[in-house]
């Protein structure tokens, strides 16, 4: 038998599968599972996955990357699946065709039919017998990641697919879910939102134990009888303070199972119900509860890093980011010697005695860290640091992914032709933090370079665009806003009727990211109706924080001044 895997990033089917693999084993079954570990059997497969997940391959057109990613399976398919199915009694794919598939259509806008017709040949050698999908909800499984990465960070570069922002994982969830459930009589879908790991594994096992044993309609029905129950839904909310109450009640049901993530939607949150909330979750999820203290500086937040201090001191130091407070130096310089990396990261836009002495201090031993801490400073010391790089950059640009996103990362907010010369060498290792660091910048280049990535990195085009004001900035926002939420996030309190019309036309699409991008407007009529509406309409974890985090908003600056008119696409700005 043939299994496959399918669900989104985040979603659980790795480790849901490598434990039925083992599960399966157990009761006898010989099983071949061509991803066991995370990395494909075949060399060629996983060779073709690290080309097609490079951020340096921005540029890869949909339709070259659904080749590529159908030859990815047609590879594996051919060198282990096939061969596999000739001894073993189940054999098991964590992805197969129907990832690449949805990717192009949902993902990519490429039609049907072409990606039909091109994955023909894959799909004629061999069909699964069945399929399962592992269901989470969106917000829930990039929360999930998120606290993985947190537990056990790393330097590798992000994965090309992250430059449509999270957009992208909820036009697949959609998509993966309407395959399923068009097609009963060879998947099943399992929620893995709040039901026990140990309760989807048994009965994923037992579905596909007598799917072997008796067919596949008996193990569907099996498995569908054995799964867990998602647990009923509670009446939406419809202010701030009813949100509040339901993340409460939220946080209070998941704990138990799972405090980690519990602990990450608690990150940035001031009301003292849900700090205390935090505090209680602090000795089991002590990495993530540190991390969730960043900008906070309240007399709780100082006592839980006191508390952590030691278990979790890089995230304590990385807290402090945003902090100025002498309070604030006098922990950065205790940690100084115990995480440099961290407390450099802390100085992050900061430029004030303090900073510059600590980025002297630890210079030497975080050159990387000490030049990507100057994204925004604007000042002669911070220009002389800028050009100092540029001089000692090779002229093919930074030797390693870490430099050149430092160099990237220190001209961020940045517009002389220092800055854009910087620009120029970054790009090739770290093109998504070097678009994103043309934040404020109007200038004719900066609008080019925008267009110029808007259909192949539009999730760091919009961070671009962050707090601008002017016509040109809604143009490509509202270019952008059909497929990348991240457009939200770049306007997040800004008013005026380009603002509303945008959150009006697409609070459907992405109600979090939408509510988010209201910030302290829900005081005022029209936030406020707005804010009910999303409520009432829908539903998610991060929806209910984000509601919640809105009377802790305050005010914006005042709006940049308008540039001169720039020309884009055609229909972007006339």
């Amino acid at each position: 038998m043939f299994i496959v895997f399918e669900g989104i990033d985040g979603s659980g089917k790795t480790t849901i599968s490598n434990k039925v693999a083992s599960r399966l084993r157990k009761r006898g079954l010989s099983v071949t599972h061509v991803r066991e570990d995370g990395t494909f059997t075949s060399f060629a497969a996983q060779a073709i996955r690290e080309l097609g997940r490079d951020v340096r391959n921005l540029m890869l057109s949909p339709l070259a990357e659904l080749m590529l990613y159908l030859a990815r399976d047609g590879q594996s398919l051919e060198e282990v699946v096939l061969p596999a199915l000739a001894h073993a009694d189940v054999v098991i794919s964590d992805r197969y065709l129907y990832s690449a598939q949805l990717l192009a259509t949902a993902g990519r806008g490429l039609s049907p039919e072409v990606v039909r017709s091109i994955s023909a040949p894959f799909e004629a050698r061999l069909v699964p017998d069945l399929a399962i999908l592992v269901d989470v909800p969106p917000d829930v499984a990039r929360a999930r990641r998120r606290v993985s990465k947190l537990q056990a960070p790393s330097d590798k570069p992000p994965s090309r697919k992250g430059l449509a922002g999270g957009g992208l994982q909820i036009k697949m969830h959609r998509a993966h879910r309407e395959l399923a459930e068009a097609n009963p009589d060879r998947w099943l879908i399992v929620d893995n939102d709040d039901a026990d790991l140990g309760e989807i594994v048994d009965a994923v096992t037992a579905a596909v134990a007598t799917a072997h044993a008796h067919g596949v309609a008996a193990g569907l029905a099996e498995g569908r009888r054995r799964l867990p129950v998602s647990a009923a839904s509670h009446p939406p909310p419809s202010t701030v303070a009813e949100a509040r109450d339901a993340l409460l009640a939220w946080l209070d049901h998941r704990t138990a199972r799972e405090p980690a993530l519990a602990a990450y939607i608690l990150a940035g949150c001031t009301h003292p119900e849900l700090c205390a909330r935090r505090q209680a979750l602090a000795e089991r999820a002590p990495v993530v509860v540190a991390h969730g203290l960043q900008g906070l500086d309240d007399a709780d937040s100082w006592r839980l890093r006191q508390a952590l201090a030691e278990i979790a001191p890089r995230a304590v130091a990385r807290s402090l980011g945003g902090l100025v407070s002498p309070e604030s130096y006098r922990w950065r310089r205790a940690l100084a010697a115990v995480v440099p990396d961290a407390v450099v990261a802390s100085l992050n836009g900061l430029d004030d005695p303090d900073a510059w002495s600590l980025r002297e201090a630890l210079r030497d031993q975080e050159p990387d860290g000490v030049s990507a801490s100057l994204a925004n400073v604007q000042c002669a010391r911070a220009d002389a640091e800028r050009r100092r790089w540029l001089s000692a950059c090779p002229s093919e640009g930074p030797a390693t992914y870490a430099a050149a996103r430092a160099g990237a990362r220190m001209v961020s907010g940045c517009h002389d032709d220092v800055a854009w010369r910087i620009r120029q060498l970054t790009f090739g290792l770290a093109p998504a933090d070097t678009i994103s660091s043309m934040k404020r910048d109007v200038s004719s280049r900066a609008w080019r370079w925008r267009e110029k990535y808007l259909d192949r990195a539009p999730r760091p085009v919009a961070e671009s665009l962050n707090g601008m004001d002017t016509p040109e900035a809604w143009a490509l926002r509202a270019a952008l806003a059909p497929s990348c939420r991240e457009a939200f996030q770049s306007m997040v309190g800004l008013d005026g009727d380009a603002a509303w019309a945008l959150r009006v036309a697409h609070a459907d699409a992405w109600p979090s990211t939408v509510c988010k991008s209201i910030g302290a407007l829900v005081h005022t009529a029209r936030g406020a109706r707005l804010l009910a509406e999303i409520l009432r309409d829908h539903r998610g974890v991060s929806l209910l924080r984000n509601a919640a985090r809105l009377e802790q908003a305050t005010p914006r600056p005042a709006v940049l001044a308008r540039p001169p008119m720039v020309r884009l696409r055609a229909g972007l700005v006339s």
